[in-house]
């Protein structure tokens, strides 16, 4: 008589490895998305509290609580899960990239750190993700633009009167009360 060899448990080694891949493709949907979707609405807030800094330094008010506050309607604020920075790019130790010949006193960093916990990651070791987006402005009043903008700049006059932004024969753009965004600098 020939014995058979037995092949029991083959099945449940795949069904294993299937399991595992699932929950893989599972943790790459859904807790990548909350991470790309954080990361997005991160930036957003960024890029506005940026810009309501720059506002505030250009009327002279408190351009850091303007930008914390401005983070803060967007769901951002220093506490467990995020941190907003906001700087300066002549602070010591701040690192801005900032066109030839700018005036780093000028523009402002809004650093924000926030981090996504995990859910079906968590079964493969990845407890959560750390999102750090920035976000700079430039603040100056009225005077002719000194830097070159290039490709990935805007411009926005703030004024509320009269013209917020003329142009000269000269090719100098006067700007009053205005705020311009590095929006390629992410």
């Amino acid at each position: 008589m020939i014995s058979k060899r037995k092949e029991n448990g083959q099945a449940l080694i795949l069904i294993t490895f299937g399991i595992v891949a699932l929950v893989g493709f599972t943790a790459l949907a859904v807790d990548g998305g909350r991470v790309f979707s954080d990361r997005r609405n991160a930036q957003n807030a960024a890029d506005t509290a940026a810009l309501a800094a720059a506002l505030a330094k250009t009327q002279g008010e408190n351009y850091t609580t303007a930008a914390e506050s401005r983070a803060l309607s967007n769901g951002y604020t220093d506490d467990a899960e995020h941190s907003v920075s906001v700087q300066l790019c002549s602070a010591s130790g701040v690192m801005c990239v900032l066109p030839t010949g700018a005036t780093a006193s000028d523009y402002i960093l809004v650093t924000i750190t926030s981090d996504v916990p995990m859910t079906f990651a968590r079964v493969l070791g990845r407890t959560e993700v750390t999102n750090t987006v920035y976000a700079i402005a430039k603040a100056s009043g009225s005077s002719p633009s000194s830097t070159t903008w290039g490709t990935g700049f805007g411009l926005t006059a703030l004024k509320k009167t009269g013209t917020g932004i003329s142009f000269t024969g000269s090719g100098d753009v006067y700007i009053e009360g205005g705020i311009g965004t590095n929006a390629a600098f992410s």
